[in-house]
């Protein structure tokens, strides 16, 4: 796998993820608007725009993950791409590493 790839492969995944987290949120405080209000400790008399703590709650909560995943992902990838080409060398069929290539 290529840095190229990688990079690119985290970046999607977080994009997703984020844009999955921003409608979660989004929607559990429009639909379910008790439940910010419920688990977060306000002052009395400050009002709270569940919508909004839902974006803000889901951004932070895709992207984390969107970085997790992607980094798992890449990992995970570039780990039997590397068990192959050991086991291309043990058997004497890889003969040169080339870092542009794919």
């Amino acid at each position: 796998m290529t840095l190229t790839r990688a990079l690119a492969t985290i970046a999607v995944t977080t994009i997703v993820c984020t844009a999955t987290g921003i409608a979660v949120g989004a929607a559990l405080g429009h639909w379910c608007p008790d439940y910010y209000s419920a688990v977060l400790r306000t002052r009395p008399g400050i009002e709270l725009d569940p919508a909004q703590i839902g974006i803000g709650f889901g951004l932070n909560a895709g992207v984390f993950s969107g970085l997790v995943v992607g980094g798992l992902v890449v990992a995970i990838v570039a780990f039997f791409e590397l068990r192959v080409k050991l086991a291309l060398i043990r058997q004497g069929e890889f003969q040169s590493w080339d870092p542009n290539q794919d």
